[in-house]
């Protein structure tokens, strides 16, 4: 394995790589070699192949295009990334203003509390004169007092819309910077080796003046303003209403946990590498730019202790102290770690040491979309053959299929007592070619009963049989199962050989006489093909359609597939979060609208204690004329809040809390996606440790939830919007309940809706299971289909319900398939390749019965002819025929189109050939398409199929018949037809179309059409019979 630090791999941009010729000393580094004459000259050189090729379109220009490409993928990233931060921030700038001037107006004299304080003033004035106070003082120049509660949340508030404004500034700098980063050099002048140096130079400079970590910590500046808001929300509840606050500040807690929590785990997981694989964990994906900040914070301290243990270690002779010493400077070698990618790869050597599971997930997820790729699962098969994969194979069999790993287990422990193999446990370091090629054998196995769900699958047929026998050769084993597939497959990808099988039989336990009930083959009983010779099978399969040698680098070809697929999955959730964000970002505004509105509610109102108090002054004055001397006259009096205007303000800040949580989760996991996209190109060592981290990264992003998270954040939005309508149902009942149920009748109509819509699938599933389970268990057979409780995620849900969906919908979803198809001549001629699969007939067979009963009806009448054979040749090509010739009509419109209009002619000619039936359309296409595409010998044959319907009197044609002979015929001039038309042959035509016009009841069109076609026909003649 490869470890040579990365520096050692970046060679100058000056230096000559060694197939370069030797240039001369004049210039050692320039391309242009001067002539005699002082012109320039392009210098040639020659690759390992021996070919020339010119330095400025040869290896400087691939080195250039490769570093251009990797560049605009990185500043792609980086682009989409700031983008959403911009939006947010901007929109989160807007929230978070709306609350700063509320504060702002908190911590400044306010005109109507100052009135509130004289009115007091003159009431206590008003009533010294009937009950006199000698210690009496008036303020006559009252302040009302400003609160250190007020004072923070000011604070607060102007911090976090400087900081989220600090966001969107540097930002817009980070979007400059980046487009003069990928500007292109090609417009300097200069040869591509000068241009790559220029793209090198700009990489390096972003590095040296850390313009990556500029960019990096954006989100992280942005989460801190968001945590600043979420403490002036708090503090602004906790001053006005207690439970609200409350129950606000749990949801901000749990929401600062999670954020602390995930900023520390990699931290602690990169400082914590126990030697054990019982106590390793998978890589941590939380990777954010806090994290690294809080890994550098908490390194400090953990490397002064390693030092410190060092250094008094080294003081003790003691060997077990000069292992404490060993062990310390290890430690300290494996905290130089410059960025994530360091992360990785102390992760990954790690859990490669201690033989921990980390890997071999990543590998099966990669199995099972490779295998279903006939080139990629040629590549994935060379790649698992590896010895170095072993382990990741058993460890992914060990938690996806328990029964396959236990029988690897045994394959290990009888060639461990039997062969000379090291006796290493499985799992650790499987040696022994045997118990690999069990492996290989198992999780290909495994591969395809995940892929093909009871449906024998042909992918890697032809190396699991191999692998399958060359196994049973060694040893058998009870469990062992036969890989199973169609008669086709066993045909077309199982080579034979001509002998016969031979088994050891020493080897057979008693026990295994016999085929089991789940169909496994047993040692005694078990048969192959008598022409299937195994006494020759190799170690390895040898590709069918081309040698090993010639095939690319099977890593390189898996990397590139899982990258590829890797990308789409993080592109789909960036989309799905961005979308998130903004959503969140806008819903916050018009939430903090009505926030501020019902704290206010919630608020004593300066204006309604004036209110109050004018009240009272006025019932002091009527008291002096009136006395009352039960008049209770309050100095500090408290305007009541109502019930649901606190409901109103705790419904409306936890949507407000809740939605921006939502935000928070959105720049968390954009964090983690940009860190677990990251090309680990980077990194030095082989392809296969680059995929191997790849996949390590995955199975991390699984294993601790990831995924899970990025799926809760709609649902966080989707509660924060039920409490906002809950919210506007309250404020609305409060003022006109006739609006408040017109709100709450349409409220209710969309909650029910997304209750409708949470529910359905699973309601769906149930009731597809107990369908199953009642037919299959009427039937008295077994499924093969994945139970309700097998089902893991939405793929299994769709494999599910397609497995018991009606033959009428998957008819209609291949129609509607073909309508699609048929536009597009490319994809038109593989949908046709498709539309001769007997299983896909049979369901289109049910859509011409409720399409059209006229193009039905010749499918029933072939059908009856073969004796109800749905899969005899004839009813299949009229199925097909009568497809594509509803898919044309509703196509064409009107208009006569060329789509498949070749192999409809062919499906016409072969059906009339073998059964006539005048129902049966032929194509309709133009002059120029019958001259165009078919050629003479092929229109032939099409007057020839229809005037052989024409000549039986009980057959007859239809209008698409005529329409086809009159535009190959042409008044005369017919389009050349081979063999060409004699007046013998066009006289016997003439006679069949006058007898069936004379004896046929036509309708009016269609007797027109005929003898239209009777006088073109009639004009051949003449013009045939009056040539010499």
């Amino acid at each position: 394995m490869n470890t040579t630090p990365a520096t050692s791999l970046r060679p100058s941009i000056t230096e000559v790589p060694r197939h370069h010729t030797k240039r001369t000393a004049a210039s050692p580094a320039d391309p242009d070699e001067v002539n005699a004459d002082g012109t320039a000259q392009r210098s040639t050189t020659k690759n390992k192949s021996g070919s020339q090729f010119d330095p400025g379109s040869g290896p400087w220009k691939i080195c250039f295009d490769h570093a251009n490409k990797r560049i605009g993928d990185h500043i792609a990233a980086w682009r989409d990334e700031i983008g959403n931060l911009l939006i947010f921030a901007s929109l989160f700038s807007s929230v978070v203003a709306t609350f700063t001037v509320e504060s702002y107006h908190s911590v400044q004299e306010d005109p109507a509390e100052t009135t509130v304080l004289l009115l007091k003033s003159l009431l206590a004035l008003q009533l010294n004169a009937t009950h006199p106070d000698p210690n009496l003082t008036i303020d006559l120049d009252p302040q009302a007092p400003i609160s250190a509660t007020d004072k923070r949340i000011n604070i607060y508030n102007f911090l976090s819309l400087i900081l989220s404004l600090i966001v969107v500034m540097n930002g817009i700098l980070c979007l400059q910077w980046l487009r003069e980063y990928g500007r292109s050099p090609q417009e300097i002048p200069g040869s591509r080796r000068d241009q790559l140096g220029i793209s090198l130079m700009r990489r390096e400079g972003m590095e040296r003046w850390h313009v990556f970590t500029v960019l990096s910590t954006l989100s992280f500046i942005l989460l801190l303003s968001l945590l600043l808001f979420f403490a002036a929300l708090i503090e602004l509840l906790l001053e006005i209403q207690p439970i609200a606050a409350f129950v606000s500040a749990v949801f901000v807690g749990f929401a600062t946990m999670f954020i602390l929590i995930t900023t520390l785990l990699p931290s602690l997981r990169s400082l914590w590498t126990p030697d054990s694989r019982y106590f390793s964990f998978s890589q941590c994906p939380f990777k954010s730019p806090q994290a690294w900040m809080a890994y550098q914070v908490m390194k400090a301290p953990y490397i002064a202790l390693l030092h410190l243990g060092h250094y008094l270690s080294s003081l003790k002779p003691n060997p077990n102290w000069r292992k404490v010493s060993n062990e310390c400077k290890n430690q300290l070698k494996k905290l130089q770690l410059y960025s994530w990618l360091d992360y990785d790869w102390l992760v990954y050597t790690h859990l490669n040491r201690t033989g921990a599971i980390g890997v071999g997930g990543g590998f099966y997820w990669l199995g099972i979309m490779c295998i279903q790729d006939r080139e990629t699962s040629e590549a994935f098969y060379d790649c698992i053959q590896d010895t170095s994969v072993q382990d990741y194979l058993y460890s992914a069999l060990r938690d996806k299929d328990h029964r396959r790993a236990d029988i690897t287990v045994e394959a290990h422990i009888w060639e461990r007592n039997n062969l000379s193999v090291d006796n290493d446990r499985p799992g650790r370091s499987i040696k022994g070619p045997h118990a690999r090629d069990m492996i290989v054998f198992q999780t290909l196995e495994s591969l395809a009963a995940k892929t093909e769900r009871g449906v024998p699958s042909g992918a890697l047929l032809p190396e699991r049989v191999s692998l399958f026998l060359k196994i049973s050769q060694t040893h058998l084993y009870k469990n062992l199962d036969c890989p199973q597939a169609i008669t086709l497959d066993w045909e077309n990808l199982v080579s034979a050989a001509p002998g016969a099988i031979t088994l050891p039989t020493n080897n057979v336990q008693k026990d295994s006489q016999t085929i089991d009930s789940s169909g496994k083959a047993s040692p005694s009983e078990f048969s192959v093909p008598k022409q299937l010779n195994t006494s020759t099978v190799p170690d390895t399969v040898p590709n069918t359609e081309k040698s090993k040698s010639d095939t690319p680098d099977p890593w390189k070809a898996c990397f590139d597939h899982a990258h590829k697929r890797i990308g789409e999955e993080i592109t789909s959730w960036k989309d799905e979060i961005g979308n998130s964000l903004i959503f969140a970002s806008l819903f916050s505004a018009v939430v903090a609208t009505f926030s501020i509105e019902s704290y206010h509610n919630v608020k004593q109102d300066p204006a309604e204690t004036t209110v109050l108090l004018l009240k009272s002054l006025l019932a002091l004055q009527l008291n002096a004329t009136h006395p009352d001397p039960t008049l209770a006259i309050d100095l500090n009096p408290i305007v009541p809040i109502s019930a649901a205007d606190k409901r109103i303000n705790i419904y409306n800040f936890l949507s407000l809390i809740l939605s921006l949580t939502v935000v928070v989760g959105g720049i968390l996991c954009l964090q983690w996606l940009r860190e677990y996209g990251r090309n680990p190109h980077e990194i030095p060592g082989e392809r296969h440790d680059q995929l191997s981290i790849f996949l390590m990264r995955r199975q991390g992003m699984e294993n601790w939830h990831v995924f899970t998270i990025l799926s809760a954040l709609p649902l966080l939005l989707l509660l924060a919007l039920f409490l906002f309508f809950a919210g506007l149902i309250e404020l609305l009942l409060e003022v006109e309940p006739d609006a408040a149920f017109a709100a709450a009748v349409l409220i209710g109509i969309a909650v029910a809706f997304t209750v409708l819509a949470t529910i359905a699938p699973t309601l769906h599933i149930a009731f597809l299971a107990v369908c199953t389970f009642l037919w299959y268990h009427r039937s008295q057979r077994s499924s093969n289909d994945p139970g309700m409780a097998q089902l893991q995620n939405w793929l299994d849900y769709d494999w599910f319900s397609y497995g018991n969906i009606e033959g009428d919908d998957e008819g209609k979803n291949f129609y509607w398939l073909g309508k699609m198809c048929v536009q597009d001549r490319e994809i038109a001629e593989v949908f046709y390749e498709g539309l001769q699969d007997p299983i896909i007939q049979s369901h289109l067979f049910r859509i011409l019965e409720k399409q059209s009963a006229r193009l039905v009806d010749p499918a029933r009448r072939a059908l009856k002819a073969e004796r109800y054979n749905p899969s005899s040749k004839l009813v299949c090509e009229v199925i097909a025929a009568q497809t594509l010739t509803m898919l044309a009509a509703e196509v064409d419109r009107g208009y006569m189109t060329s789509i498949l209009l070749k192999q409809r002619v062919d499906l016409f000619i072969s059906i009339i050939g073998k059964h006539r039936d005048k129902d049966i359309d032929c194509p309709n296409a133009a002059h120029s398409d019958w001259e165009r595409i078919f050629s003479a010998g092929k229109r032939r044959q099409v007057l020839d199929s229809i005037f052989s319907m024409l000549e039986d009197s009980e057959v007859g044609c239809n209008l698409t018949h005529l329409n086809a002979v009159w535009r190959i015929v042409q008044r005369g001039r017919p389009l050349e037809l081979d063999p060409p038309l004699t007046p013998p042959d066009v006289h016997k035509w003439k006679d069949a179309l006058s007898g069936w016009i004379t004896k046929s009841d036509l309708d009016e069109s269609l007797k027109d059409e005929a003898e239209y076609t009777l006088d073109c026909i009639k004009e051949l003649l003449s013009r045939l019979t009056s040539q010499p």
